[in-house]
């Protein structure tokens, strides 16, 4: 929401996160049996039921990294809405599961509409002529 006038500066901020709560998918047996070697690496790389492979690890630590990031940048610079539609069962590589996580990020903005409509009305001075950048 942006005033139009002097300042660019938005009179109402709304800020969109995902949240890695739930492991994401392991990945699809896609494949016939292979040498052990290549079974060796595959393994280490992806793991296994009992344990995580390297990828996951790596991938978990920078999730974990992230979230640490960007809860410190809203801590600093908060929004006036923050919408934060729950995606941790969808991986980082889960490419293919893409219209689900738009659809999830749909349903928290439609959740969240009531909320930021009265955001703008406690914001935003009705004298400002303040409008949307889009729907």
């Amino acid at each position: 929401i942006y005033n139009h006038g002097p300042s660019a500066a938005p009179e109402v901020t709304v800020a969109v996160t995902a949240e890695a709560d739930i492991e994401p998918e392991p990945p699809k047996r896609r494949f016939g049996r292979f040498f052990s070697a290549e079974r060796t690496v595959k393994r280490e790389f992806f793991g296994s039921a009992s344990r995580p492979g390297i990828s996951s690890v790596m991938v978990d630590a920078f999730n974990i990294m992230q979230d640490r990031i960007t809860r410190a940048r809203l801590a600093g610079d908060p929004p006036d809405m923050l919408i934060s539609p729950r995606v941790g069962q969808i991986g980082w590589f889960d490419f293919h599961r893409a219209d689900e996580l738009i659809a999830h990020g749909i349903r928290a903005a439609e959740r969240a509409i009531g909320a930021i409509e009265e955001a703008i009305e406690i914001l935003v001075p009705p004298s400002t002529g303040a409008g949307t950048t889009g729907k």
